[in-house]
């Protein structure tokens, strides 16, 4: 009967969803919201956001990081079946490897979100790129449990430093006032599909190949790496600007 050994998960997860719903009430106003852009009907914003592809900075941005952070999507369909079956690991070190690659995430995020604004967006995309071509490449030899635990903690790289130069660079390119619209179309033209297709083609690699799998997964990388190099080389105005580093 999977309702009897599936309910604690339900429960846990209902009672953290209506916890967020619940304390979103008392979040101060997104200031972003109450400002013109958002006033727009939303057909003129996806207008105004399409145009942003003009910019080839914002272009190579959003498949730089798209791809980049869809090359997970192999470890997230396929992950727990290779350490389960290949390496005939237990529930409970599948489970902490997924506990370290979340830690990971959210310690960056928390204790060196500040230290890594002295780096450029861009630097931050580039290094994300890195560290996926590493773990992916590393993942796919079947590395000891011993390893696992470090290429885990690439999880800080591979996901966690892509997303925050992202963001950070919209911010930089469109300020306050364009980047709910920018996100909108990083998300719906470049993360969304690509995430999507990597998802698709992750159980048949699975099926065929097993752990080699990642390999494919590091062809993905390589190119969003190959991406944020170029976007790096630009050297974008906006950010020189505003005081970013050189790095």
């Amino acid at each position: 009967d999977w309702t009897g050994s599936f309910w604690p998960i339900w429960g846990f997860m209902l009672v953290i969803s209506a916890a967020m719903i619940g304390g979103s009430a008392w979040m101060p106003k997104e200031p972003v919201l109450a400002r013109a852009e958002m006033a727009q009907p939303f057909g003129d914003r996806l207008l105004s956001g399409l145009g942003m592809l003009r910019n080839p900075s914002f272009t190579l941005f959003i498949f730089a990081a798209g791809l980049i952070q869809a090359s997970a999507g192999f470890l997230y369909t396929s992950g727990s079946l290779v350490w389960s079956n290949q390496q005939h690991m237990s529930s409970s070190e599948i489970s902490l490897l997924w506990n370290v690659g979340t830690l990971a995430e959210v310690g960056f995020l928390m204790f060196l979100g500040n230290w890594s604004a002295r780096f450029r967006p861009e630097t931050l995309i580039v290094v994300g790129g890195i560290g996926a071509v590493i773990r992916w490449t590393a993942l796919a030899t079947l590395p000891p449990f011993a390893i696992l635990i470090p290429l885990q903690l690439l999880h800080s790289l591979s996901f966690a430093t892509t997303f925050l130069g992202g963001m950070r660079f919209i911010q930089t390119i469109h300020g306050d006032d364009r980047a709910p619209t920018a996100q909108m179309i990083y998300m719906g033209l470049a993360n969304a599909p690509t995430y999507a297709a990597a998802v698709l083609i992750s159980g048949p690699l699975y099926d065929r190949l097993g752990a080699p799998g990642y390999l494919a997964m590091t062809g993905i990388a390589a190119i969003g790496l190959v991406l944020a190099v170029m976007l790096w080389l630009r050297r974008t105005p906006a950010a020189e600007d505003m005081g970013a580093v050189a790095v």
